[in-house]
């Protein structure tokens, strides 16, 4: 071949393994982002969950992850009192606080798993940003369990892999 064609084929090379390249990076980002929404849905269904387990005990959920007497609590206790008399009252109160501190647990968790998925999306999408595949480099802290690259052993599918505590899910332990 002449010095023509040589260089036609190593252009061609390069563009192809280039194509090849940006075709992970998007692979990854799809993979990542399909995981993330399944990420994102367990994480409500836990927080729907802890919600639901705080209303039984007149608690709700705060923006901020604080678990605090409802409206209408006072009432519910004084209720208590009257049907049951001070050790039925002692006794709600004490479910209550037991509640309160299992659901403070399990909100903690979720909010802790949240930050960890976020970090996680934030710097794989930042390597894509940055022009490095996700398929080809993973932050430290993330675990290759499942090969997107032969390569490196790293993908965004570990997501999937990620699991909430059973105390995050109203599992109690």
């Amino acid at each position: 071949m002449g010095q023509g064609a040589d260089a036609a084929q190593l252009n061609f090379a390069r563009l192809s393994d280039d194509i090849s390249d940006r075709a992970a990076t998007v692979g990854a980002i799809t993979e990542l982002v399909t995981s993330l929404i399944d990420q994102v849905k367990a994480l409500k269904r836990a927080l729907d969950d802890a919600r639901d387990h705080a209303a039984r005990f007149g608690l709700v959920i705060t923006d901020d992850g604080a678990v605090i007497d409802g409206p209408g609590t006072g009432t519910a206790e004084a209720v208590a009192t009257a049907l049951g008399g001070p050790a039925a009252a002692a006794a709600a109160k004490a479910a209550k606080e037991a509640a309160r501190a299992e659901i403070t647990a399990q909100v903690q968790a979720i909010l802790a798993t949240a930050a960890d998925v976020e970090a996680d999306t934030t710097a794989i999408l930042t390597k894509a940003a940055e022009g490095a595949s996700p398929a080809t480099e993973c932050p430290s802290r993330m675990p290759a369990r499942r090969a997107r690259s032969r390569r490196t052993g790293c993908s965004p599918h570990h997501l999937r892999r990620r699991t909430l505590p059973d105390s995050a899910r109203g599992r109690r332990v």
